[in-house]
């Protein structure tokens, strides 16, 4: 499993929380402001973790913004 990055609202330490009823699933929750990723439900728990960890550990800076008024 991939470190989890601190939150990026508040700072604090994220905990990943996973459970199974009838499918495997995981999210990332903030132990101080509480921020969380959504709920990933997978067949394995493999998944829902690297779904819920991705989202968590997703930031601003790692996305690629094309300028629409730009010459090309």
């Amino acid at each position: 499993m991939a470190e989890l990055k601190a939150c990026p609202f508040c700072g604090g330490k994220a905990r990943l929380c996973k459970s199974v009823l009838f499918s495997a699933h995981a999210m990332v929750k903030c132990t101080q402001c509480h921020a969380q990723t959504a709920e990933y439900s997978q067949m394995d728990m493999e998944n829902a973790i690297w779904f819920a960890t991705n989202a968590w550990n997703r930031r601003k800076d790692s996305y690629v913004f094309y300028d629409n008024n730009s010459s090309i």
